[in-house]
């Protein structure tokens, strides 16, 4: 708690070419001129963790982005909540091509701009989460429709504004999916939930409601259902992932 922010015009040391993974989690301090900073003194970064640094701006986060030559492989911004889909625009044009797994839990002014801008540029994007972001199902179809992404876990827990109407693109999605969170989707209904797990009967589906018991597959696999806050696994002997 007693880092403070820095001006860039301290004397800096020589880069640090062997650092790959840095966290820097819930300093209320650190803000966009350490950020800068940190990108100069470390251009090889392909792990950062940022989470909770909520009085970083797009600014010193774009500087961080531009000076990781080596290509950012994970991302974590969650609770940041001044980055807007400029930062998720040029994270996706500069690092697409190496991006594995970003986390924008809670930054709530990231729009589905930001997905439109993964669905085209991030090839292997596996792990996303947009949590209690301003995600529509504009976003969600926007994602269904990159022929390229293979993701297998993805998380839209809280986003109010994805309905049922995103029910065709969460099955299209779910051809590759592992894993898929949509708790406290408040405009998804208990129906679109049971199509859902007939769906996606492969997948993880934390929905999070609580008035419905569904059934296992016939067809063989693990099915799992978060029923009353308890979570309810079935292996099935046949086809077992």
């Amino acid at each position: 708690m007693g880092i403070k922010d820095v001006s860039l015009e301290a004397p800096l040391s020589s880069p640090c070419s062997s650092l790959k993974s840095l966290s820097i989690r819930n300093c209320t301090g650190f803000e966009t001129s350490s950020l800068a900073m940190v990108g100069k003194l470390c251009p090889q970064l392909q792990h950062v963790d940022l989470s909770g640094l909520y009085g970083i701006t797009d600014a010193g986060l774009l500087h961080l982005l531009e000076s990781c030559v080596a290509g950012l492989v994970k991302v974590n911004l969650s609770d940041c909540l001044n980055l807007t889909d400029e930062v998720v625009l040029a994270l996706a044009r500069l690092h697409g091509g190496t991006l594995e797994l970003l986390n924008l839990d809670g930054c709530r002014r990231i729009t589905d701009a930001s997905l439109v801008a993964v669905a085209d540029s991030c090839v292997f994007l596996g792990d996303l989460d947009v949590s209690r972001c301003a995600i529509t199902n504009a976003g969600v179809a926007a994602l269904s429709r990159a022929e390229q992404l293979i993701l297998q876990v993805l998380s839209f827990s809280g986003c109010s504004g994805v309905s049922n109407k995103s029910i065709p693109f969460l099955k299209r999605l779910g051809k590759t999916l592992l894993g898929l969170n949509l708790q406290h989707c408040n405009s998804i209904s208990s129906g679109t939930v049971e199509l859902l797990v007939e769906s996606l009967w492969r997948c993880f589906l934390d929905t999070g409601k609580s008035d419905v018991m569904f059934e296992p597959p016939s067809t063989g696999g693990v099915f799992v259902a978060v029923v009353h806050g308890e979570f309810y696994v079935w292996w099935l002997s046949i086809n077992c992932l």
